[in-house]
């Protein structure tokens, strides 16, 4: 059920995404219990169909509750906790609330930077959003340096791996 949910999202349709996510909650709920990893991942992905469909508050709701599962299982800096303080600074930039939204996406890729590298392709993701951040926020200058750092980051992969230069010369 996630994997087709979370194709029906990647290609733009949130709204199919939706019901199928809610059906594997329940059951990940029903095997697993509220307090389960999967159970989080569940209500992570509702959360983030809700914020993509503009419902935010339910979006909160939910990516929160996950947040809170996620903690608990997980100390920080867990690399586990990385795509759940990208949402939720996603979700507290789309409430307008700039401080939070500082406060998790910084945290994510702290993390992200000391489990893969300051250098590493997984931080790129984290770098657009911070730089989205910074721009909504009109610090061009904050926002560029950190489109250059990914851009920079992407550019050094693709020179150290020839088949991805390969593959995007086609």
């Amino acid at each position: 059920l996630s994997t087709q949910a979370r194709a029906f999202t990647q290609t733009g349709h949130p709204e199919l995404a939706l019901p199928l996510h809610r059906r594997a909650l329940a059951l990940r709920v029903k095997h697993h219990g509220n307090s389960h990893v999967e159970t989080a991942n569940s209500y992570q992905n509702i959360g983030n169909c809700l914020l993509a469909l503009g419902r935010t508050e339910e979006a909160g709701h939910l990516l929160k509750k996950a947040l809170v599962i996620k903690e608990q299982l997980f100390h920080f800096p867990a690399p586990e906790l990385i795509n759940i303080y990208n949402n939720i600074g996603q979700y507290y930039q789309s409430t307008f609330d700039f401080g939070q939204a500082h406060r998790y996406l910084e945290q994510g890729l702290q993390i992200a930077e000391k489990s893969s590298g300051a250098a590493s392709l997984p931080l790129i993701p984290r770098l657009m959003a911070l730089a989205e951040l910074y721009a909504a926020e009109h610090q061009d200058d904050n926002a560029l340096h950190l489109l250059r750092r990914a851009f920079a980051i992407q550019e050094d992969s693709i020179w150290d791996n020839p088949g991805a230069k390969f593959t995007l010369m086609k």
